[in-house]
């Protein structure tokens, strides 16, 4: 069916758009209101003209499969192969390649078929689920976000995974990737909502997950399932999250080294969250919004510069030590990125907030990598802390003005000692002592930690009195 065809298709589906349609349209030189240049474009016109919303609620009245694809095809996919065109990830990676214009194009339409499909999907479950804001699907604003994901999805995908850090030899002070690996202490969203942080999106991963094992062997999916203890093959327990020496262990990962093992590991965590992270982008909208929130610079982990800002291993390297910026123009102007980049930057999320650094409470990864210190200086103030003041800590260390003075323009502040103790360092015996029920006290444990009390609140499911004796005797810091 060609592009004329397919209109006049779509407007006997709706007849009542008609007069839109002949408003819209140009008539070439022949007389023909659609040909095949004009056709796609014509189609986003008209739903500009009549507005998204009432747009949606027409189609989701007819809920017609051959409507569908006409949209994927007359709408969707048109409107991704221009976005991709354009996309100047897309570009700086085929042009790497050394792709040429046609395969440039080429590759543009590959990917473009594909996320008008997922759109598609997506726009079909939401008919079927009678989803009110179910229109976001046909937003120019969305197929752009669907387009920046499923471009860094397909570069990522070209690159092996064993890089990053299984063939990492580090050599003299340089550190060690499995260390830096094994230290970061900071959970993405896609980890967030796996382990019992995000309660209310965990039954809906686990089944999108347990449909993905079915379907698939991948071992770096065992081992996503194994980690935060999902109880979804029999490699795991419900609950019981391991750690990556356990998962070796238990799932006999091969390598000459323990160190090579626990490596190995890591490369297969990070794939199998990155299909995750994919499938939920596609299948599951409302999830997918945790990764269009904002990443701090001055304090975001290196996976995160790397996977959410695309920030290469060199321009990493150059951030860190510059930290704290009050302003994302610093990077251009401090040498980090390119000015032609800063734009990625800011479209993938990027922002430049400062963040004080409690040395009370900062993680040692936390102290190196936002506050500036040397390993030897990071786990002398974890093993010396708490601090009375900012002064005791740079008598206790024995550092100069000079270096405290650096780490205050880093963000180094000595908040006072909390007397409480924390409730994401509580254990079961400390939860029962406080007044919170035997039952209750197991399920708390697992759910830590917690990000606010109006989470630990709705994990608790109503119970005001749990609530209160959790909420009199313990504050909500969180471990060190």
């Amino acid at each position: 069916m060609t592009g004329v065809e397919m209109v006049l298709k779509f407007r006997e589906m709706v007849p009542e758009w008609a007069p839109i349609f002949e408003r819209v349209a140009t008539p070439d030189s022949l007389g023909t209101k659609y040909n095949a240049k004009s056709a796609p474009p014509l189609l986003a016109s008209v739903f500009k003209q009549i507005g998204y919303k009432e747009v949606y609620a027409r189609f989701s009245a007819i809920r017609s499969p051959e409507l569908l694809r006409l949209l994927r095809d007359l709408y969707f996919y048109p409107s991704l192969e221009t976005i991709l065109l354009s996309n100047i990830n897309l570009r700086r990676f085929c042009s790497e390649r050394k792709f040429d214009k046609e395969d440039y194009a080429a590759e543009a339409r590959s990917l473009a078929v594909e996320v008008a499909v997922k759109l598609e999907t997506i726009l079909a479950k939401n008919f079927e689920t009678n989803k009110e804001d179910g229109f976001k699907v046909l937003l120019p604003a969305y197929a752009q976000s669907a387009v920046n994901n499923a471009v860094i999805d397909h570069i990522k995908d070209e690159f092996h995974w064993e890089r990053s850090l299984q063939d990492s030899s580090p050599d003299g002070d340089e550190e060690d990737a499995i260390e830096r690996a094994a230290d970061e202490n900071t959970m993405g969203p896609e980890q967030r909502a796996l382990s019992n942080e995000k309660v209310k999106y965990l039954n809906g991963l686990r089944e999108k997950l347990s449909s993905m094992l079915e379907t698939s062997s991948d071992q770096s999916l065992v081992v996503v399932d194994c980690i935060f203890g999902l109880g979804l093959t029999k490699d795991s327990k419900l609950g019981v999250e391991m750690t990556m020496r356990e998962c070796c262990d238990n799932l006999k990962i091969q390598g000459e080294t323990q160190a090579r093992k626990i490596a190995k590991c890591q490369v297969l965590l990070d794939k199998g969250l990155d299909a995750i992270r994919s499938t939920i982008r596609d299948e599951m909208p409302d999830l997918a919004e945790c990764w269009q929130a904002e990443v701090n610079v001055n304090v975001a982990s290196r996976r995160d510069l790397n996977q959410r800002l695309s920030l290469t291993e060199g321009e990493i390297e150059r951030l860190i030590p510059n930290r704290q910026y009050l302003q994302l123009d610093e990077l251009v102007t401090r040498l980090v990125v390119k000015p032609d980049k800063l734009s990625d930057l800011i479209r993938n999320g990027a922002v430049a907030a400062f963040v004080p650094v409690d040395l009370n409470e900062a993680t040692a990864r936390d102290l190196i990598d936002i506050l500036g210190m040397d390993k030897t200086t990071s786990k002398e103030t974890v093993d010396k802390r708490p601090f009375e003041s900012f002064e005791q800590f740079g008598t206790t260390l024995k550092l100069s003005n000079e270096q405290l003075q650096v780490l205050k323009k880093h963000g180094a502040v000595v908040k006072a000692v909390q007397k409480a103790k924390s409730l994401n360092q509580a254990t079961e015996a400390d939860l029962i002592k406080s007044g919170v029920s035997k039952e209750k006290a197991p399920v708390l444990v697992r759910a830590i930690p917690f990000d606010d009390w109006d989470e630990v609140d709705q994990f608790l499911l109503g119970d005001a009195s749990s609530f209160t004796q959790v909420r009199q005797n313990f504050s909500l810091g969180h471990s060190p």
